[in-house]
């Protein structure tokens, strides 16, 4: 019987060209520009690219030549197909399928950001439980979608579980590589004639592990040994060798998981919150549950499972709440009524929602009011794992075509706002001027054109926000024009200073986000501070303006409402701000080189001038919940919110 190894996951490659000789040239079928190499590994390559067609980015993955013959060319194709009816925010989307000029079968993916799970634990360790609570319930719903629908993974593991910050969503989690192993089973016992265990050791089921058919509950164990991992920074299973590991799968227990992670760092484990330490022990006895030998010992579904997570999720939520708004309101009730920023801002948790509607929760009450980013926006890379799933007779979309037909755009509207967006392509104008109702409108991944842009500045909005999408300078000129837009989102639409100039004239904003521009300098900020009286709240998170520069941002006198995520801050780049008169709130989660000092700077400040101030500081090593708690004591003025777990995770 063979062993299969784990197959590490490929990181980030700058090679590129190096490996495009074997595609006969830089575009395949005619249509796909590759762009660069993203990850190469034993069973294939996958490369970041261009669909000149549809004008978006997509990742090719190609299977290495030595798992390609005629029966798993048929197998990679059956698979494609069967893959590629899932459609689920946390499994990777296949738009397409096809064969290369050199005879390697190819699938068109989704470009997601992200890193793997894989890369995490390698770089932190280990993960907090709300990050760990979070990925299991985001797999949970993907492997739910995909076992409704007779398919199993068979291959669950860190390094096929991609990882993102999505907006304000908050952490996000997508599976990769259905039906993979199953494919390279194919192509092993076709070119050795021998059997073979499928799957990675660390992740395998018992069943597996003895050669026995996988069914929806090997999925369930194998998610359970990630998660395990999550939490302990190691599996369920440790050996030297991947046949010990094997064989301790199939005949031993998993050690107990509570006194591995206390053993890990007894200090950080003992400062952690009461909830925190409930919620670990019972994650640890749901996982437990699902790292049974016998399959009929296990929860007998992922749905099962999905709402025993829940469960956990949401009395943690309640333990950080209590946490956390014991002390006072910060704010008068005219403040928390204001209208221009009741913006609802989604929880990190989400509470108990239908997966396809989930529930905008509040992290807490008066972070939705004041519209305070709780989490970043995903990093750039993407890493992707070889695996099928394409789409059989798909029609090619061209930019004529009507958005409402697109496969995967999704537009929403009723009375007072539209939503369009998901597929990452163009619009025919006259579709979008007849999809826009009410007076908010929010567009995302749609490169429009200047028409679009030159409508949406004439229609009585209130709101417009655009996300990944690409917007000119000249045509956010155009959209200056609009005299009502009071509310105006701008994320990673690739805005420059000029383009931040050329908004000048909308003297009647009161919330401007422009998170996730990394064009964007200090001299975005004298703008900013010269020319819109009228702001209240403003984001300029994970944007490329440096913590030297916020010296820059001397007003506007009104702004009440910060968010300066991942600008690499430090202590001393905290003092400008100090003097803006009406902040109130500020979020400066990611700011990893912060220390209490930013704590002292502000509560001397509520000491002097009696302002109160509520301080999102997430994800900052060095302020742990303890000392985040003596500072509230010693400074009423304060408010903070931090992470209730010293964090060792950052994407």
């Amino acid at each position: 019987m063979k062993i299969p190894q784990d197959t590490p996951t490929p990181e980030l490659d700058g090679r590129g060209g190096a490996y495009l000789a074997s595609f006969n040239g830089p575009v395949v079928d005619s249509r796909f520009q590759i762009v660069d190499l993203i990850a190469q590994g034993g069973m294939g390559s996958v490369y970041k690219a261009l669909d000149t067609k549809l004008d978006r980015k997509v990742a090719l993955k190609f299977i290495a030549a030595d798992y390609v013959n005629d029966k798993t060319a048929l197998r990679f194709q059956r698979e494609a197909r069967a893959t590629s009816a899932l459609d689920n925010n946390h499994i990777v989307r296949i738009y397409d399928f096809g064969i290369a000029d050199n005879g390697s079968p190819y699938m068109v993916m989704e470009y997601a950001r992200g890193k793997t799970l894989h890369h995490l634990l390698k770089k932190h360790g280990k993960l907090g439980i709300e990050d760990t609570l979070v990925i299991a319930e985001n797999i949970c719903l993907a492997m739910v979608h995909a076992h409704d629908r007779n398919i199993i993974h068979r291959d669950l593991k860190p390094g096929n579980i991609m990882v993102s910050l999505e907006d304000r969503k908050g952490l996000s989690a997508k599976v990769l590589d259905f039906g993979l192993s199953s494919i390279i089973e194919d192509s092993r016992q076709f070119l050795t004639g021998t059997g073979l265990v499928v799957g990675s050791p660390r992740y395998l089921s018992p069943e597996q592990a003895r050669g026995e058919e996988a069914d929806h509950r090997s999925d369930i164990y194998s998610l359970a040994c990630a998660l395990y991992e999550c939490l302990a920074g190691r599996g369920p299973f440790e050996a030297e060798n991947s046949f010990a590991i094997i064989q301790k799968h199939a005949e031993e227990d998993a050690p107990p998981l509570v006194p591995l992670v206390k053993d890990i760092d007894p200090e950080a484990y003992a400062e952690l919150s009461e909830g925190a330490r409930d919620a670990i022990e019972e994650l640890a006895r749901v996982l437990a549950t699902c790292l049974k030998k016998n399959p009929k010992d296990r929860y007998q579904n992922m749905n099962e499972l999905l709402l025993d997570i829940r469960t956990i999720r949401k009395t943690l939520q309640e333990a950080i709440d209590r946490e956390i708004t014991r002390n006072y309101s910060l704010f008068e009730e005219e403040d928390l009524n204001s209208t221009t920023t009741l913006d609802g801002i989604p929880a990190v948790l989400d509470n108990l929602a239908p997966p396809e509607k989930k529930a905008r929760g509040f992290l807490i009450w008066v972070f939705a009011a004041l519209g305070i980013a709780v989490v970043g926006l995903a990093v750039t890379a993407s890493v992707y794992l070889l695996g099928p799933s394409p789409i059989e007779n798909s029609d090619i979309l061209t930019r004529e075509t009507d958005i409402l037909s697109m496969p995967n755009a999704q537009v929403h509207s009723d009375a007072s706002k539209t939503t369009i967006g998901d597929f990452h392509g163009t619009a025919d104008t006259e579709a979008f001027k007849k999809s826009v109702q009410g007076d908010k409108l929010e567009v995302v991944g749609i490169n429009l054109n200047d028409d679009q842009v030159a409508y949406v500045a004439d229609r009585p909005l209130r709101r417009f926000c655009i996300r990944e999408t690409v917007i000119t300078t000249d045509q956010v000129k155009v959209l200056a024009g609009s005299k009502t837009i009071q509310d105006l989102i701008m994320k990673y639409s690739e805005i420059d200073d000029k383009g931040v100039a050329a908004l000048a004239k909308m003297t009647q904003l009161r919330k401007l986000n422009l998170q996730g521009n990394e064009k964007l300098t200090g001299e975005c900020l004298k703008t900013i501070s010269a020319n819109f009286p009228a702001l209240v709240n403003l984001d300029v998170g994970h944007s490329g303006i440096k913590g030297k520069e916020l010296v820059f941002l001397t007003g506007p006198r009104h702004l009440r409402d910060l968010d300066v995520q991942e600008l690499k801050l430090r202590d001393s780049d905290i003092k400008p701000l100090l003097k803006l008169p009406s902040l109130r709130a500020i979020d400066l989660t990611d700011n990893r080189d912060l220390t209490e000092k930013t704590l002292e700077l502000f509560g001397q400040a509520t000491l002097k001038t009696g302002t109160r101030y509520m301080i999102n500081i997430k994800r900052c090593p060095a302020i742990t919940a303890s000392v985040a708690a003596e500072y509230q004591k010693k400074y009423p003025g304060l408010k903070i919110e931090c992470t209730s777990e010293p964090s060792r995770f950052n994407l």
